[in-house]
């Protein structure tokens, strides 16, 4: 009878994907003199990243790319109008708005403007900067497909333990939806064992996970403390004995902590904990897995990156008198299109 097990480990399905996001930092104390009253700006502006000047070509191989930022404040005088650079700024019934600004480069000077009643005028000049070596948000899907080296022991009572390394796939298909927040969906499978310690005996591995993850905003600039969470369905098919276990799914929560280099790099981390379950039950706090990884994804292009991933994991469970242990390290490598 195959044992209701979940070995979510075996390569890595929680390695954070990499997101792009970044905000620029808005100046205001160029002329302290002429600030506008009432006008309160966040200092933080997201970028975001449009896909080429619009008088060129979008089938132009050598366009430029355009940056846009997207500022956030609130303006409360009222019968005043707020222009930014000319242009009116759209204002909520209490106040805020947002505003879409291209950039002219790292650095960019902008002109806030009021106008009353009367016509006066009063302006003020803020300042966008941003690192040019980091890369901003960029909206959109991303498909990372990945192909590594598990090496797994594996232990259930009734049977005699074995170890094996087999040829791990894995796909990512990641969805950025904001600076703040992403969406992504993996699968693996263990395709190919290569070595098994017990001549005959073999077990595979597919997964499927789905899972949000936030950025918490708790560190500033280059550093990013994110948590992640969701739910996985993981399956097992063996050979040369009745063992494994089949379709288990259950929740996920991990923090994952990211530090991008001036050259665009980016080294992370992650803890992650997985309770057992089966048919939506939680089991007992004794069966769970836990992991960690680190990975370091190099920048080959224009959102493109190069990764390479390293995880450890530890399972553990204990049902219906069964007792599952598995232990796996795993090495992969992996590029997003």
């Amino acid at each position: 009878m195959r044992a209701k097990a979940t070995i979510l480990s075996v390569l890595f399905c929680f390695a954070p994907l990499v997101a792009t996001a970044y905000d620029g930092q808005i100046k205001r104390d160029l002329a302290p003199e002429k600030k506008i009253a009432g006008l309160d700006l966040l200092p933080e502006a997201e970028l975001t990243e449009s896909e080429s000047i619009p008088s060129q070509p979008k089938n132009n191989p050598n366009m430029s790319t355009v940056f846009r930022a997207v500022i956030r404040g609130r303006f409360v005088t009222r019968e005043v109008a707020l222009l930014l650079e000319g242009v009116k700024v759209n204002l909520e019934k209490d106040g805020t708005f947002n505003s879409v600004l291209p950039l002219k480069g790292s650095k960019t000077r902008a002109t806030f403007t009021t106008i009353d009643l009367r016509g006066n005028l009063q302006s003020e000049v803020v300042e966008i900067s941003y690192d040019p070596s980091l890369k901003p948000f960029a909206p959109g899907w991303r498909v990372t497909p990945s192909l590594g080296l598990s090496s797994i022991a594996y232990q259930q009572s009734g049977i005699t333990g074995f170890s094996e390394i087999a040829l791990t796939v894995k796909v990512g298909v990641q969805r950025v939806l904001s600076p703040r927040w992403d969406l992504a969906f993996t699968g693996f499978l263990t395709a190919l064992p290569l070595t098994t310690s017990v001549p005959g005996n073999s077990i595979q591995f597919l997964g499927l996970n789905l899972r949000a993850g936030w950025d918490t905003r708790l560190l500033k600039r280059e550093w990013k403390f994110s948590l992640l969470g969701g739910i996985y369905y993981t399956t097992s098919f063996t050979s040369g004995g009745t063992f494994g276990y089949a379709n288990l799914e259950g929740p996920q929560i991990f923090p994952a902590l990211s530090y991008r280099l001036k050259s665009g790099d980016t080294l992370g981390i992650y803890l992650k904990f997985s309770p057992v379950s089966s048919g939506f039950q939680l089991q007992n706090l004794s069966s769970r897995e836990i992991a960690a990884g680190v990975n370091y994804s190099l920048t080959r292009r224009k959102n493109h990156f190069l990764s390479g991933a390293l995880d450890i994991s530890q399972l553990q469970l204990n049902q219906n008198d069964i007792s599952v242990q598995s232990n796996s390290v795993s090495l992969s490598v992996g590029y997003s299109l």
